[in-house]
């Protein structure tokens, strides 16, 4: 079977351990926090390369580009990743760059928890056939979301990743493959 289905290929694509293969203009990579979603991604991709798997492709997080955020293969084993980063105080792009946000990390958190939560059921049924995890830097938010949600997240097979700011990647909620007949 295609890595990809059809119209969710990611932009990037790799067979080794991926290390950002793009500049995007005008963005310094070093200036983002440790908890962007790009180095949260380049994280999980170095770990799990050390854990045998093989990166496929992993989307691109600067131009926030749709598709799966990380797919890996291991012994013909499918592991599609849903990575989100923090919330920053100030916006990232576009004319409001720099300036102050009016919503809360934590709060804007728990938004990006709901959003890959989505985004897992919607991995589900566009990759039966693989494995699905979500990946998220380590901050309590999120720790305690996961930890709220740990039952469903089981049941479901769903996998759960969190990076730390030194870039260690502990795996919180192992992910198994699921019969989906419905897929």
């Amino acid at each position: 079977m295609s890595p990809h289905a059809p119209g969710s290929e990611p932009r990037r694509k790799s067979t080794h351990g991926p290390l950002r293969q793009y500049r995007p203009k005008g963005v310094d990579l070093l200036e983002r926090p440790w908890c962007w979603e790009g180095h949260v991604q380049d994280a999980l991709s170095r770990h799990l390369v050390g854990e045998g798997w093989t990166v496929r492709a992993f989307a691109d997080t600067e131009s926030k580009a749709p598709g799966i955020d990380l797919l890996a293969e291991r012994d013909d084993r499918w592991l599609a990743v849903e990575v989100k980063g923090y919330p920053s105080t100030t916006y990232d792009h576009g004319t409001n760059r720099g300036k102050p946000k009016p919503t809360q990390p934590t709060n804007q958190a728990r938004q990006w928890f709901s959003h890959a939560l989505l985004g897992m059921m919607l991995l589900r049924h566009r990759r039966p056939d693989a494995e699905i995890a979500i990946c998220f830097p380590d901050f309590l938010t999120y720790r305690s979301l996961v930890e709220r949600t740990r039952g469903s997240f089981a049941l479901l097979g769903f996998g759960v990743y969190f990076v730390s700011e030194d870039g260690r990647v502990r795996l919180e909620l192992p992910h198994r493959p699921v019969t989906c007949p419905e897929c």
